[in-house]
């Protein structure tokens, strides 16, 4: 049976959905065993690492698009004795959150660059790509929800005393507004930015990779850099390198670089 039918075949028969996810693991092992991590789990490890390296005991990590927490407790790993920020919009994932991580604050909103009210795309299917916009996997049919949220900056949310060193953000293309929500933070605190960036999903904010250069170099003064660049002491990107690698689709998750500014 095809991978995709036997995905269908468990979800409608009790008691396959285990042996399928099992049969999953298995073969994602044997994959990793011959070919290596996939570019997902290379930037896992790499995120892990910048987290080691950038969060010490007594500074806060910002999580946006927590999701199932995976990166939130990277941070409370790292630095345990804080209350960190996360921000996930869905309600269902958020409340998981909360009970997860009861000496963190979960913030059950969407950011953006303003504050308001609006509806949020729940992908039933694939919960991680719901976002403001509409999105969907490619060759995958849409199955979307749209649910109410509050929408509000982030500058917004994290107290203006919090040690922020670190902020990440992957929500699906909503990056530029978020950051732009949270210039004030940015500048106060100076944290190692890791946010994911494609033009096709950024497109509908009106985010271009130039535009997003312009935010991260031009306003807030930091350089643009590949997290595997960064942790093996390379380099941030040249002039031009940044909209090369967005245009040729080489990586999709970045780091911006603070420095000593």
């Amino acid at each position: 049976m095809a991978l995709t039918g036997a995905k269908e075949f468990a979800k409608r028969v009790p008691g396959v959905a285990s042996v399928y996810r099992t049969m999953m693991r298995a073969r994602r092992r044997v994959l990793r065993a011959v070919c290596g991590p996939t570019q997902a789990e290379r930037y896992d490890l790499e995120t892990a690492e910048v987290v080691r390296r950038v969060l010490t005991p007594g500074s806060v990590g910002v999580d946006i698009g927590a999701h199932n927490g995976e990166i939130l407790r990277m941070f409370r790993e790292a630095s345990p004795d804080v209350s960190h920020q996360a921000v996930e919009a869905l309600p269902a994932y958020a409340d998981r959150l909360k009970k997860r991580f009861p000496r963190d604050v979960i913030h059950a909103c969407a950011v953006s660059n303003e504050n308001g009210e609006t509806e949020f795309n729940f992908n039933r299917d694939d919960p991680a790509y719901s976002g403001l916009e509409p999105r969907t996997r490619a060759g995958r049919s849409p199955n979307h929800e749209r649910i109410p949220v509050a929408v509000r900056r982030i500058d917004d949310l994290v107290p203006g005393d919090a040690p922020v060193r670190l902020v990440k953000l992957d929500i699906e293309g909503a990056e530029y507004p978020a950051l732009r929500g949270a210039a004030e933070l940015i500048r106060r605190c100076r944290p190692v930015l890791i946010f994911e960036f494609g033009e096709a999903a950024a497109l509908p904010y009106g985010a271009t990779a130039e535009k997003m250069q312009q935010l991260i170099e031009g306003d807030f003064g930091m350089t643009l850099t590949t997290m595997r660049r960064w942790l093996g002491g390379d380099p941030p990107f040249a002039d031009g390198e940044f909209l090369e690698n967005c245009r040729a689709k080489t990586d999709f998750y970045f780091l911006a670089d603070p420095g000593q500014g």
